[in-house]
């Protein structure tokens, strides 16, 4: 238990990618895909005692992680441009002991096929489009709309009503930038 201390947790990680431009540099595109393996993996348990919550940190075992990411941007021209990413993630628990408190007496038992990552939605992804002004001495002035995409995800270890749902942000900005690139207003 975290009364009297963990141990540091250890990772082994892989990561390739590749980087490119294309059709004379108007597009740009750069891809990754990653492994990572945890030992001794700690996470902060919360544990309801009483009217509150206790936290502690535990090391609860191994995990593993993987998945891509892709993104981009593309020149369409001089004015307007599109950058654009996509994320998958694939976060899984291959041992997770910790005490079971519904046990009478509590004894320390294996969770992994119980438990889930926090914060890690499986998906991601956003694009947006930039169309750019030119004022001539009075600078420059940009229109960007854009989208964001979020999977659902799960706000602790234990799934429960907190977790959240997935979700799209929608958004859209004017930004003016000065001549001389020193101010910007948006």
């Amino acid at each position: 238990t975290s009364v009297n201390g963990y141990e540091p947790e250890s990772v082994d990680s892989y990561e390739a990618g590749l980087k490119g431009y294309f059709f004379d540099r108007r597009l740009s595109l750069n891809t990754a895909i990653f492994y990572a393996k945890y030992k001794d993996q700690q996470i902060t348990q919360q544990t309801p005692v009483g009217a509150s919550i206790a936290s502690q940190v535990l090391n609860v075992g191994k995990s593993h992680i993987y998945g891509a990411e892709f993104e981009g941007q593309a020149n369409f021209t001089q004015s307007l441009f599109a950058n654009f990413s996509l994320g998958y993630t694939k976060a899984e628990f291959d041992e997770y002991r910790a005490l079971d408190l519904t046990r009478t007496p509590p004894v320390v038992r294996d969770f992994a096929d119980e438990r889930v990552f926090q914060n890690t939605p499986k998906w991601n992804g956003s694009v947006s489009l930039t169309y750019k002004a030119d004022l001539g001495d009075n600078g420059s002035i940009a229109f960007i709309p854009s989208a964001s995409y979020r999977s659902s995800f799960n706000m602790f270890e234990i799934p429960s009503r907190l977790d959240q749902d997935s979700y799209w942000l929608l958004d859209a900005s004017i930004v003016w930038t000065s001549a001389d690139d020193h101010y910007r207003v948006g």
